[in-house]
């Protein structure tokens, strides 16, 4: 049991509710943290509803059905995280109380649909703020009359994403909703991030109906942690290695590529996240990777994820690339295609997510904020596994490494990346053509010396690829 469910589970008994803020670093298993015990939660009740029913009835329903209503909610800032957090729910349910009823409403899908659910009850529901209040607001048969545990993820990210609002008028609507009922019962609140401002306390205490002041829950062994005058403290695994190197605008692109081609020639299955700051700079990356002049499809997978997509191709990528290797050796997918794969990505996967065996975390873009960084680099080395994290600057960007404490998180022995990175690329002026036209009149972004890869990226004997430290 990892560190953040194993003090919460101490924390919170069934005889015991309270309110709670729970925070850990990013990988120690907080969705399993509030998880377990409102499963367990479920598992008691149903043992207490049941006896006063026949036999029959405990068989068909194990005391609880859909007529209840919503017993939990759960609020996560990106469909993404909503889904994840819904499948987590749903594998433990399956094993413990299959007649708990399960589901999610985070749009990308016709409010009718999402209406039809609810009206039929959903026990566990997990919700993006925006239509858990619409749905609290304008779905008459939204019953939670019932509901006893109020579980928010990511508490922080709701805030930075503008939900403030949102979760303000959802427990503003709850807690009219809990006095109109005669059956209502106090309402226990679970708030779980990395990282805790004084802007998470305070909405703890907003939606505390038992306590001002909530039990804070901080994980305090192998981390890193970061010091930022204007936030609390952040904290990163230990298995965590992080590198950094300083490039110019118009080199980075090949290094990139030089990057990616190394990594996938040293581990076939790898798996890399590549951050961009905008929409259009991933859909521009992806495209690049996977054209077929280039070379890259024969060694990995290029996917793309960002905020503009629809939702049923985010839910694609994500399987996609949260299939483990043995998954992708048992799929489909012909036994000649390369297992290795690159999503190019903006922020929207940088929090929560669980994504399986991730080998390098890659921000080429920096982050805006420390707590960005953080969160980025924590979708590696999870649940106990080693990972890596390059981040790209330019050097007159190179005051973000005093911000982040560069002497006590990123090794500055990474710089010889760029001294590496020389080798491959073509020197002096000929870096100013960082753009050329094949043929058919398509026009490619790179420097020139992406041909030298295009024509020798198969080759795993190539000197001039970039050699990364272990």
């Amino acid at each position: 049991m990892t560190l953040a469910n194993a003090r919460f589970k101490r924390s919170i008994v069934p005889e015991e509710l309270r309110d709670v803020v729970v925070q850990s670093e990013t990988g120690s298993g907080k969705t399993l943290a509030f998880v377990i015990p409102t499963v367990h939660w479920l598992l008691q009740k149903s043992s207490d509803s049941s006896k006063n029913e026949t036999l029959s009835e405990q068989g068909r329903r194990g005391g609880i059905s859909r007529s209840d209503g919503t017993l939990i909610l759960a609020l996560a800032p990106t469909r993404e995280l909503c889904l994840q957090i819904t499948g987590v729910f749903q594998a433990m349910i399956m094993k413990c109380c299959p007649w708990v009823v399960c589901g999610s409403v985070c749009g990308g899908e016709k409010r009718k649909s999402e209406k039809g659910r609810i009206r039929k009850g959903i026990n566990v529901l997990v919700a993006t703020p925006g239509r858990a209040l619409d749905h609290l607001l304008k779905t008459e048969s939204f019953c939670v009359d019932k509901l006893e545990w109020l579980l928010i993820d990511e508490a922080d990210r709701l805030f930075d994403m503008g939900f403030e609002k949102q979760i303000s008028a959802i427990v503003d609507q709850l807690n009219l909703k809990k006095k109109a009922s005669q059956e209502s019962r106090p309402r226990s609140t679970i708030l779980v991030s990395a990282t805790i401002t004084s802007k998470v306390l305070e909405l703890a205490s907003q939606c505390s109906v038992r306590t001002q002041n909530p039990v804070i829950l901080k994980s305090g062994s192998s981390t890193k942690v970061i010091a930022h005058p204007q936030q609390s403290s952040v904290k990163l695994p230990d298995n965590l290695s992080q590198f950094f190197t300083v490039v110019h605008f118009k080199q980075r692109l090949a290094l990139l590529s030089s990057f990616i081609l190394t990594e996938m020639h040293k581990k076939q299955n790898s798996k890399i996240i590549v951050f961009f700051s905008t929409c259009d700079s991933v859909d521009f990356h992806t495209r690049l990777f996977q054209d077929e002049g280039g070379g890259f499809r024969d060694l990995f997978r290029s996917l793309s994820l960002h905020g503009k997509m629809a939702q049923s191709d985010r839910k694609t990528v994500f399987a996609a690339f949260g299939k483990r290797a043995e998954e992708q050796k048992q799929s489909k997918i012909p036994t000649s295609k390369p297992l290795g794969s690159v999503l190019f990505t903006t922020d929207v996967a940088a929090r929560g997510l669980d994504l399986p065996a991730v080998d390098w975390i890659v921000q080429y873009d920096p982050p805006s904020e420390v707590s960005e960084y953080v969160h980025r680099v924590g979708r590696t080395a999870r649940a106990g596994l080693r990972g890596k994290a390059l981040l790209f600057l330019a050097p007159e960007e190179q005051g973000f490494l005093d911000i982040l404490g560069s002497d006590r998180m990123l090794e500055r022995r990474s710089t010889k990346i760029m001294d590496e990175a020389v080798h491959v690329l073509p020197p002096g002026p000929s870096l100013d053509l960082v753009m050329f036209v094949r043929p058919n009149g398509s026009v490619v972004a790179g420097e020139v010396a992406a041909t030298r890869w295009r024509t020798s990226c198969n080759s795993s004997s190539n000197p001039n690829l970039l050699e990364i430290p272990n």
